[in-house]
């Protein structure tokens, strides 16, 4: 991020009558120090929004007036209405004290606004800065200071949507709003297939409705359900892929609905595949990506991840298909394995050369908050079509479960939120900090939800997702934050 612009606003306080900063905060007057001290900036009244800052200068010129004086200096900030007696913040600058700026973080200046009384996230404050000196053994204070006016920062704790929203999808569209999917729900007593939700900042949420206005019917098992859907913008379409299948079911199969805008009305064009058709076991949980001229589509569960490539053709035409021409754009001679067993929810991320396949893997639901272990893990590779292998050196494609089990995590549950995984996409906002969509259960609910209409409620989460000199990547502190964080920006 840059540094707020600042205009140099400059006020001249030659110190020739002090106000006393000593404890029992009387005015007197004293002999003057010998030295000019000229506040520079943040200049008076000015508007600093924190989310366009890393961090702050305060800084002021100094000239003595004789040879030898000198004075130590401590920034104070004040309430505009308050009292730079009882200040919210005092900080000595440089050099113990010696020194004429002292930097301040976005964080530490959210926090003073807080302090300040803006309570709510994005609020303003205004205060007041000045600077003390210390010279001749007595603290005085400048009688002059600079009102600024904070715009705080955004802030979230998770889950930052606290219906149920199992296995997430997000993207951010032309309108300037992030979309988000997920497996069907019940909201207000009704079913929704493929529930809809937008916000324009990650946090705050609000619901559109279902993407299918009814179940698929090219599917009849009891029980069936519309699974883990995945939102991609292609050929100015958006295309959501879906999973029809049933806790018991043995041919679960992929689907695909399209719609002229991310809020629907989606089309269910049909089937793509079922198990039958393909010869892969767990047919769920499907990924589109597009890469190097081709359409990938990735799906499977713990009895492996595969990838198929995608007829290019087949995008090219919108409306009126076929159910012959959908499971025709699945181009089954090209069927491959990834991983052979261990994990589900497969998303691939690729970054400066390497592939990053996301996967989730461990007990999702149990009475026992503490024997929920399922957790996010990631590994790379250089081709698409692997081998993927961990940062502890273990190959997902070798067969053995327990590369996939026994490898080192990179994102679990805490006491609060339990069972993080399922992640979907990794969105870049405005400050060109990336953030990962998940979902978790809360620990006080592990084998119920609050209204007693169903399975366990999976709540929508986000956390900030960076990247390390080595290549590999780290979520938040590798755990859900629980905790007011600072919020994506976006504009």
């Amino acid at each position: 991020m840059k540094r707020h612009p600042i205009i140099c606003g400059i006020t001249t306080l030659t110190l020739l009558s002090l106000t006393c900063y000593e404890c029992k905060h009387e005015e007197k007057s004293i002999d003057p120090p010998q030295i000019e001290t000229t506040l520079r900036m943040p200049q008076d009244q000015q508007k600093i929004d924190l989310h366009t800052v890393t961090d702050l200068e305060f800084s002021w010129n100094v000239r003595a007036a004789t040879e030898g004086s000198s004075a130590r200096y401590k920034l104070l900030i004040i309430k505009a209405d308050g009292n730079f007696n009882t200040p919210l913040f005092e900080i000595a600058s440089r050099n113990g004290g010696l020194g004429t700026s002292i930097s301040l973080s976005a964080q530490q200046l959210d926090e003073i606004a807080l302090q300040a009384g803006a309570q709510a996230p994005a609020s303003q404050a205004q205060i007041k800065w000045s600077v003390s000196l210390t010279t001749g053994g007595k603290e005085t204070l400048a009688g002059n200071s600079h009102t600024l006016t904070l715009t705080r920062l955004n802030t979230y704790v998770n889950p930052v949507y606290t219906p149920d929203f199992p296995d997430p999808t997000a993207i951010r569209a032309n309108d300037g709003y992030i979309y988000a999917y997920s497996t069907q729900s019940r909201r207000n007593g009704k079913v929704q297939y493929v529930p809809i939700i937008r916000s324009k900042d990650l946090v705050t949420w609000e619901e559109v409705g279902g993407a299918l206005q009814k179940l698929p019917d090219w599917k009849t098992t009891p029980g069936g359900g519309v699974w883990a859907p995945n939102i991609n913008l292609i050929n100015g379409k958006y295309y959501l892929f879906y999973s029809f299948a049933a806790l018991e079911d043995t041919n679960e199969g992929c689907g695909l609905a399209i719609s002229d805008t991310p809020g629907g009305p989606f089309t269910d064009c049909g089937k793509l595949f079922d198990v039958s058709e393909i010869g892969v076991e767990n047919c769920i949980d499907p990924f589109y990506i597009y890469d190097e001229g081709k359409h990938y589509l990735f799906f499977g569960s713990h009895q492996g991840i595969y990838g198929v490539e995608m007829d290019a053709a087949f995008f090219a035409n919108h409306a009126g298909l076929t159910q012959k021409e959908i499971t025709g754009s699945i181009l089954k001679e090209t069927l491959f394995q990834v991983v052979p067993n261990g994990i589900e929810a497969s998303y691939i991320y690729k970054k400066n050369g390497y592939y990053y396949l996301f996967g989730s893997n461990g007990k999702t639901l149990s009475s026992v908050p503490e024997e929920i272990t399922y957790k996010i893990t990631v590994a790379r590779s250089t081709h698409i079509k692997g081998p993927y292998v961990t940062k502890d050196g273990k190959d997902w494609s070798s067969g053995l479960f327990v590369a996939v089990r026994d490898a080192q995590p990179l994102f679990v549950g805490n006491e609060v939120l339990r069972g993080p995984g399922h992640n979907g996409e990794i969105l870049t906002d405005a400050n060109g900090d990336q953030w990962i969509i998940y979902h978790a259960v809360l620990a006080t609910e592990p084998s119920k939800n609050p209204d007693g209409t169903g399975g366990v409620w999976r709540r929508l989460c986000i956390d900030k997702i960076t990247w390390t000199d080595d290549g590999w990547c780290q979520i938040g502190n590798g755990t859900p934050a629980i905790t007011l964080q600072p919020a994506p920006v976006w504009r």
